[in-house]
């Protein structure tokens, strides 16, 4: 999962830093403490200055409604920097995801709005890269 991702990054890029931004704590809290535990990281606020590299969002997006989900990809596409990735994990339990998500509006929003599907288009996982940027995201 994530997990993995992080340490395959980490490898790329040594000198990387990892950060959570708005994140639940207690997920947070274990990926730090279990998974990277030589990685140090931050927390901060989604309003910082800063852009990423890469971007996850890890089955959260499914619980959310449209406006919410609308309004957190705008964020998303703003604070990946361009070339970066944004990696999207669906979590499909019938017992939480909502009857009427919709998943290809949400990529279709991606891809209007500047990042191009590496793979997994219209899967429950998929990874997109930020190719150009668009006015006002």
């Amino acid at each position: 999962g994530v997990g993995s991702f992080l340490k395959l990054a980490k490898q790329v890029n040594p000198s990387s830093k990892l950060y959570f931004v708005n994140d639940l704590e207690s997920n947070s809290t274990y990926v730090a403490k279990n998974i990277l535990p030589d990685q140090e990281t931050y927390f901060e606020d989604v309003d910082s200055g800063n852009s990423y590299d890469i971007i996850f969002s890890d089955g959260i997006m499914n619980l959310l409604d449209d406006e919410i989900i609308g309004q957190t990809l705008d964020k998303v596409i703003k604070k990946l920097s361009l070339g970066g990735l944004f990696l999207l994990l669906i979590n499909l339990d019938p017992a939480i995801i909502r009857k009427d998500f919709n998943l290809h509006w949400m990529h279709d929003k991606l891809q209007e709005n500047g990042l191009q599907s590496m793979w997994g288009k219209y899967t429950f996982c998929s990874l997109w890269r930020k190719i150009e940027t668009r006015q006002g995201l």
